[in-house]
């Protein structure tokens, strides 16, 4: 069916598109990257189900540690089951090696206010220390494009694997 926001000229489109490294983007690239995150996603907001279901009581950056750190490796494993009938041979490793290579060019381009620092002393408190960003919502004031959580979360996922 035509749904307007995949059209080629759609704002989302545009803004996925950002997500293709630039030598090799377009739009078949575009619609392999949003498969991989029809499977890659779900993985990770099975975490969050999973700590509503627990009762836990946590801040949005606790809560995101544990998702991204968690998702790579529930996905190999989901990718891995013999009763996978979506996963093609190998999609698990290409979904690892895709992050991989999103998280070198993210790092290779920092956000002005991104600390590496900061960055560990999250990483290594499991998202509990204080004093990262504004201790909720990675520093972002309202804008999620802004958030240094697109840039920590999937750092702190590829570390994970």
């Amino acid at each position: 069916p035509y749904f307007k926001q995949w059209d080629s000229k759609s704002e989302f489109v545009e803004f996925k598109m950002k997500d293709i490294p630039e030598k090799s983007r377009s739009i078949p690239r575009m619609w392999r990257y949003m498969y991989w995150q029809c499977v890659r996603a779900p993985c990770h907001e099975i975490i969050h189900s999973c700590q509503h279901i627990c009762g836990q009581k946590m801040t949005t950056q606790v809560a995101e540690h544990d998702a991204y750190y968690s998702c790579n490796v529930l996905t190999l494993a989901v990718c891995g089951l013999p009763t996978c009938t979506f996963a093609y041979p190998g999609l698990g490793a290409e979904i690892v090696l895709a992050s991989y290579q999103n998280s070198k060019r993210k790092l290779d381009k920092l956000p002005e206010g991104f600390d590496l620092k900061v960055y560990e002393k999250w990483r290594d408190s499991f998202g509990v220390a204080k004093g990262c960003w504004n201790d909720k919502n990675f520093g972002s004031k309202g804008d999620l494009s802004k958030s240094f959580e697109f840039i920590a979360g999937p750092l702190v996922t590829l570390e994970a694997c």
